[in-house]
């Protein structure tokens, strides 16, 4: 599915929008950059967190400056984990149009929705292809915005056999 949005006027370079100290998000980003290769992607990351501090703050709005340059020149095909601030704040920046794939998982539409809902709908409305891991949150996506529907789809979180 990736390599399909990665393929872009002949080019194969994504970016990956999370953060890698997160364990699962570290290794669905080992994934897609192993399996990428085969494909002939050019996978790199990019960590957005806002933080709390003054400091923190001010650092994230400096680096979305880098980021509309990675989004808008670097990249062909933005990948983003969570349909919350990283795939608002990327859909906003991405003035070029380019893919951006959004992987769902259950905060974005639970303890996330009450406060931030206008900013879920309008990642969700921006994304190109929304990646749920599983039905239950799929359907609660299709029950809270309807019309993504069409650009929504199921891969589920799995378990590596090799570690169990």
């Amino acid at each position: 599915m990736i390599s399909l949005y990665g393929n872009v006027n002949g080019s194969r370079r994504v970016l990956y929008i999370g953060n890698l100290n997160s364990p699962f998000q570290r290794e669905m980003y080992k994934f897609i950059k192993l399996y990428g290769k085969s494909y002939g992607l050019i996978v790199d990351n990019y960590d957005l967190k806002s933080g709390r501090s003054l400091k923190e703050k001010l650092k994230f709005r400096l680096s979305l400056a880098n980021l509309f340059f990675k989004v808008n020149v670097n990249f062909d095909c933005i990948f983003v984990e969570f349909l919350g601030d990283n795939a608002y704040f990327t859909s906003l920046l991405n003035f070029k149009k380019k893919p951006i794939i959004v992987r769902c998982h259950r905060t974005e539409l639970y303890e996330y929705w009450n406060k931030y809902r206008e900013r879920v709908i309008k990642a969700a409305s921006r994304a190109s292809l929304i990646i749920c891991v599983s039905n239950v949150i799929r359907r609660r996506l299709i029950n809270l915005i309807p019309w993504v529907k069409d650009k929504s789809t199921v891969i589920f979180n799995s378990v590596d056999p090799y570690r169990v």
